[in-house]
């Protein structure tokens, strides 16, 4: 679960955090269209954009 949806439950206990060392690997993100060569500009673009915003993340 992500700590935000939980953070209360945390915080007065009814939770408890396990496995504090793990970490989940990085996740994968494809983005599927029907022809590379004749993609509109704008989905160009937000390709781009997505690229560019969960490569920096």
């Amino acid at each position: 679960m992500m700590e935000m949806d939980i953070k209360k439950e945390l915080e007065s206990g009814e939770l408890v955090e396990v496995l504090t060392g793990y970490q989940l690997p990085s996740f994968v993100l494809y983005a599927v269209t029907l022809n590379r060569d004749q993609q509109p500009a704008k989905i160009t673009r937000c390709l781009e954009v997505l690229k560019k915003y969960f490569h920096s993340n």
